[in-house]
């Protein structure tokens, strides 16, 4: 039988453990998340018909969303600005932050 001083202890050093394994992973995960973001960077900016087309959806997106669904976001440069230089992905982060109440 182990007395119970010892077992807390060694419960202690198996959740240091995990949350060292824990962070480890969460870093891989971020470093490969940078990685492809980085590859889809380079891989539209070389191509700029990819970046004006993305950039057209997106603000029709943007109208479509305050025309016909009344999202209600107010049109302003920086709005359409996000929208521009984000695409489709600018356009659902503005309708987010606007429907989270956190931006616009």
């Amino acid at each position: 039988m182990v007395p119970l001083k010892q077992k807390n202890i060694r419960d202690f050093n198996v959740e240091n453990k995990v949350k060292e394994l824990m962070a480890i992973y969460f870093e891989i995960g971020a470093v490969l998340a940078v990685v492809f973001l980085l590859y889809l960077f380079v891989k539209f900016l070389f191509n700029p018909v990819h970046i004006i087309g993305n950039s057209i959806l997106g603000i029709v997106l943007f109208f479509l969303l305050n025309a016909f669904f009344g999202a209600g976001i107010p049109i302003t440069f920086l709005s359409v600005g996000v929208v521009a230089i984000g695409g489709i992905p600018g356009a659902i982060l503005v309708f987010l932050l606007h429907a989270t109440g956190l931006g616009f």
